[in-house]
């Protein structure tokens, strides 16, 4: 029998989050949830409106009402309370492992200090190269590069220092690795959650994910039924949708581990790697993460002399 799990995913915005929550969701022993800390009155005061999201964004892109996240779900979430949401949810789901996507090392530390036990916690962090990563977020003009590269930084650093002051069990994921070198790092994880098969890229991309909030071209990918009017329509009318839209064409139409997003290399200006080099702490906190600055560097100039 598989053990209870409390499992949260933190790292950055656009950091390959949602497709692992969609990779763990195709487990019949895990339930996702997404970004659980988006319910309305959960976590720390919202400034945003955007921060609240109450609704499936893979239902929301097809039009149709989710059939997991009804308004009596949401209504047992609230009712029970921020700190029973891993019971809530085993409760509801009757899986053993729930993953929090909610990513935010302030949600973690919120719930630990209102009296979250961290007895069955393990946390995977998610992370994606600081360049990619400075590029989705300064693209959704959230951000300069020097704030985005900033958030990148600290973000790695807090949770970096923060799990180990707390002693949570964790393991480190980056998308590359996910992305490139699957069945690797795909072992790793079901090794960490103690599961005994790993799913194929494409029995986990035929899973649908129905959670709160997330990156939806992540959902999406691989969906055979899905038509790109269906995309646009709800581009133009649902904000949270439009900014959780990430990948290219080519990306979504290619098969698994085939198609390297170098978006940043074509769009970050010297001046921009030059921000982001020399802020400071990001080169030893990128090796922390098993980043290699230089090769990364030789990816940019090699696209930028061609």
């Amino acid at each position: 029998m598989t053990k209870q799990q409390d499992i949260f995913i933190l790292g950055t915005a656009y950091s390959g989050s949602t497709l692992l929550g969609r990779f763990l969701d195709s487990y019949k022993e895990i339930t996702y949830l997404g970004e659980i800390n988006r319910l309305e009155g959960f976590g720390p005061p919202k400034k945003y409106e955007w921060e609240v999201n109450e609704r499936c964004f893979y239902c929301g892109i097809k039009n149709r009402e989710c059939p997991v996240w009804t308004y009596e779900t949401i209504r047992k979430f609230k009712k029970r309370g921020e700190l029973k949401i891993f019971d809530t949810a085993r409760r509801l789901f009757n899986t053993p492992i729930i993953v929090d996507g909610s990513k935010f090392l302030d949600w973690l530390r919120h719930l630990v200090f209102h009296g979250y036990s961290l007895e069955k916690t393990k946390v995977i962090v998610s992370v994606k190269n600081p360049f990619a990563t400075v590029y989705s977020i300064v693209k959704r003009k959230f951000f300069q590069v020097f704030e985005a590269a900033n958030t990148w930084r600290d973000t790695y650093y807090d949770i970096y220092r923060t799990l180990n002051m707390l002693g949570i069990n964790f393991i480190i994921v980056k998308y590359e690795d996910f992305y490139f070198k699957y069945e690797k790092t795909a072992k790793r994880i079901a090794d960490f959650l103690s599961l005994d098969h790993i799913p194929t890229p494409e029995e986990f991309l035929s899973h649908p994910l129905h959670s709160l909030g997330g990156n939806v071209s992540a959902m999406i990918k691989g969906d055979k039924e899905l038509k790109t009017e269906q995309i646009e329509q709800q581009k133009g009318i649902n904000k949270q949708i439009m900014l959780g839209f990430n990948f290219t064409p080519e990306y979504m139409k290619a098969p698994w581990g085939t198609f390297e997003d170098l978006r940043w290399t074509k769009t970050l200006k010297e001046e921009d790697i030059n921000i982001i080099l020399t802020t400071p702490d990001l080169i030893d906190i990128a090796a922390l993460y098993g980043y290699d600055i230089g090769e990364l560097l030789k990816k940019y100039y090699k696209h930028n002399r061609s």
